[in-house]
């Protein structure tokens, strides 16, 4: 038998953003979300949605203040996105809860289907930023700015000198996090909403749809590299 010639190294503590999802298992949601979130890999529909539906991007983000978008949330924005979203899994749970919109509160039992995506920052796409200022920053050194720049309040954050490595990750983050947002609630969400809507009376309205968010899961990641 003859020796592989690949290996292994372990990429640790990358930061990233996990999020799930919570829908009601339903017959008319299956070939949906496959075909929202398969549509969701191309960043261009994903642009083109977003864009097309403006309106009511902005009116469903209302309350993440969409304002404090650098320069608002326009097509220029949306056209500025970067790729973040690369795949999904599902799985499925029984919930039981007690609806918070309804008059007289009462007990639901349900199959839930959770939509569970993964963010990771590339350290690869920031070091490209940082060369763009004329900055190379090794990989390392971009992990540990990223690591203090999440441990740091706002004030810390606020008061950062412009043009430094760290005011530039900064930024790449928040131009990151607010794709992540535009992607989850301004496309995938938005896309569940108008599904429902369509739908109308024949089915069972979702009092509630739940996002839920780990914005400081660390991902280690096994790589494999040619061996030594």
């Amino acid at each position: 038998m003859t020796s592989s010639t690949l290996s292994y190294m372990a990429r640790t503590s990358e930061r990233g953003v996990q999020t799930e999802i919570y829908l009601p298992r339903k017959w008319y949601f299956q070939r949906f979300v496959y075909d929202t979130m398969t549509n969701g890999l191309n960043l261009d529909h994903v642009k083109k949605s977003l864009i097309e539906n403006i309106q009511d991007v902005s009116s469903l983000m209302e309350d993440f203040a969409v304002r404090r978008i650098s320069g608002g949330l326009t097509d220029s924005r949306i056209e500025r996105m970067k790729p973040a979203f690369w795949g999904y899994s599902v799985y499925e749970v029984d919930r039981v809860f007690c609806a918070s919109v309804r008059p007289e509160p009462t007990m639901d039992a349900e199959k839930v289907q959770v939509i569970r995506v993964m963010f990771r920052t590339d350290t690869g796409d920031i070091q490209k930023a940082l060369e763009t200022e004329g900055l190379t920053t090794p990989t390392e050194r971009v992990r540990i700015i990223i690591h203090d720049l999440y441990r740091s309040n706002s004030k810390e954050l606020e008061s950062l000198p412009e043009k430094t490595e760290a005011s530039i990750v900064r930024q790449y983050l928040e131009d990151w996090l607010w794709d992540i947002r535009l992607f989850l609630f301004g496309y995938l969400i938005r896309e569940v909403c108008q599904k429902i809507k369509i739908l109308g009376e024949n089915i069972k309205p979702a009092d509630e749809i739940w996002v839920v968010s780990f914005w400081d899961t660390r991902i280690s990641r096994i790589v494999s590299v040619p061996a030594r």
